[in-house]
């Protein structure tokens, strides 16, 4: 086995799980930001109520956000949480394709030496 092509699948991995840790971290932070935000809607639903009777969530979301200046603070965090989360899968799916490929090359190079093709 080529001692190298090992040492850098192992960099790869390494830097996977970095990349895993941030993206636990960001989504916990994205799913926090939506907890804090749902219960503040919570807490001014009578009020937006009495402006439209029937919201919905999504509705009720934007009403909560022209009222109130906290709630564009959570929200604001919430999407960037998010972008980054997202963003991040994208790194740790990249990062998987190429580990599977030096995984895939040095298999075949290894059968390679050991059947003499």
């Amino acid at each position: 086995m080529d001692f190298e092509k090992a040492k850098k699948i192992c960099e790869l991995a390494d830097k996977q799980i970095e990349l895993c840790k941030e993206y636990q971290k960001e989504r916990e932070r994205a799913g926090k930001n939506k907890c804090d935000l749902d219960i503040l809607l919570i807490a001014k639903l009578p009020e937006i109520r009495q402006q439209k009777p029937n919201v919905g969530y999504d509705m009720a979301i934007l009403m909560l956000l022209e009222i109130e200046v906290e709630a564009r603070a959570i929200y604001r965090e919430m999407c960037d949480a998010t972008a980054k989360y997202k963003g991040l899968e994208k790194l740790i799916d990249a990062h998987q394709s190429n580990i599977s490929l030096e995984q895939s090359i040095m298999k075949y190079v290894g059968q390679g030496e050991k059947y003499g093709a």
